[in-house]
């Protein structure tokens, strides 16, 4: 019936239970239906080496109505394959995520571990990156004998075998918005992997995996929420080390331990979200117009910024930015170098167009409304500290519009 079963069955697989796997791989729900009320022991059945169930295969097919129909049988759905998977595991790891909800509504344990690994689900969909999943795992946590048994705040720091985080795996993929949820539920930011061994990578924390990738977005999060820039891994190195081991000259400027501490904060739409419709309509009114402006006098078109926006976000060419600007010297305010800067002080991505007054930094719109949302001014406070520049700790007077 189909030319790819030899990676689910073997050749003596035949019969009612190799009708069924092709029935559910081309998503035959009705003979699924038919098939299972005839023989009620069908949706037990294991295949081949991994030893699937019938509620993995339809999984794997991402096909909710057969999953309904094999629920609805009885069949069980944490039942695990030959390593151990549950078939919430499977749909996390192959990316199902239509599924992931469809098996957390019908009760998966989320609690499960896989055999040799020792990964629980949210290992693998912090690991694939999707944060409403992981959102879900953990709503589901809470609200399961998890809680009661582990408490939710376990659960989010279970590590595997190699005490593996999955903040630890969400950081060394780059998914900074999954960084996010996990920091946002409880995960230990500055976990370390097993010491034992040799070898860097031993006794890591997530900031030493973000770093090694060169994800500025992690490394922003994981400094966010108070991650040291100082920790050694077994081998000796910070994670500033793995950053210029591994030339990712973004996360070097942040993580240099000889500079000031920078300043960073948690997601920007956080605080983004506090102010009122009428200012940030003001202020990205302003932005706007600061950017048609600037595009004016250095003869270039808006869609030609825009080409310039949606530039090709590769390592390599980010790595190159950076470089770049790390060779301009901050104290050279007044000299033709520091007025030529193009690339913001923070991301390197956006072009700048806000500068920062008395001390003549500049950062992009998005990072310098970031910046002022974090550090707004606190009704309670009689006198509110002005915000301070991300690199020389000086208040800022008054943002220029460029």
């Amino acid at each position: 019936m189909i030319g790819c079963m030899g990676q689910f069955l073997s050749c003596s697989f035949s019969g009612a239970k190799k009708d069924l796997h092709d029935a559910i791989i081309v998503g035959n729900a009705q003979y699924v239906e038919q098939a299972t009320a005839d023989d009620p022991g069908l949706i037990h059945i294991k295949y081949s080496y991994r030893g699937y169930s019938p509620l993995h295969a339809a999984t794997v097919g991402e096909n909710l109505e057969i999953l309904t129909i094999l629920l609805e049988r009885g069949a069980d759905i944490n039942a695990r394959d030959n390593y151990g998977r549950t078939p919430l595991m499977i749909a996390c790891r192959k990316a199902r995520w239509n599924c992931v909800q469809h098996l957390l509504d019908n009760g998966a344990d989320v609690l499960i571990f896989s055999s040799y690994l020792k990964l629980t689900c949210l290992h693998y969909a912090a690991k694939a990156g999707h944060a409403d999943s992981v959102q879900k795992i953990l709503t589901a946590a809470k609200l399961s004998p998890v809680e009661d048994s582990w408490g939710a705040k376990r659960f989010v720091n279970v590590r595997n075998r190699y005490g593996v985080s999955a903040l630890h795996l969400a950081a060394c993929k780059g998914h900074y918005a999954v960084v996010r949820i996990l920091l946002e539920h409880g995960a230990l930011v500055s976990a370390t992997t097993d010491t034992f061994g040799n070898g860097q990578g031993y006794g890591s924390a997530p900031l030493h995996f973000a770093a090694g990738i060169g994800s500025v977005g992690c490394v922003q999060e994981l400094l966010a929420w108070g991650a040291d820039r100082n920790q050694m891994d077994f081998s000796g190195c910070t994670p500033y080390n793995i950053a210029v081991k591994h030339r990712n000259f973004a996360c070097v400027a942040l993580l240099n331990p000889d500079s000031a501490e920078p300043l960073v904060w948690p997601s920007p739409l956080k605080f983004m979200r506090d102010l009122d419709a009428a200012t940030k309509g003001l202020l990205k009114a302003a932005l706007v117009e600061a950017n048609e402006a600037r595009q004016a006098t250095d003869g270039s078109s808006p869609s030609s910024a825009v080409v310039r926006n949606q530039r090709d976000d590769s390592q390599a060419q980010k790595a190159a930015t950076a470089e770049r600007f790390i060779t301009i010297s901050y104290e050279e305010e007044g000299s033709e170098m520091a007025g030529s800067r193009k690339v913001c002080c923070i991301c390197f991505e956006e072009m700048c167009t806000i500068q920062l007054q008395d001390c003549g930094h500049q950062m992009c719109a998005v990072c310098t409304l970031t910046l002022c949302c974090h550090s707004k001014p606190n009704p309670a406070i009689p006198t509110s500290p002005p915000p301070a520049c991300p690199f020389c700790r000086r208040d800022i007077i008054q943002l220029v519009l460029n």
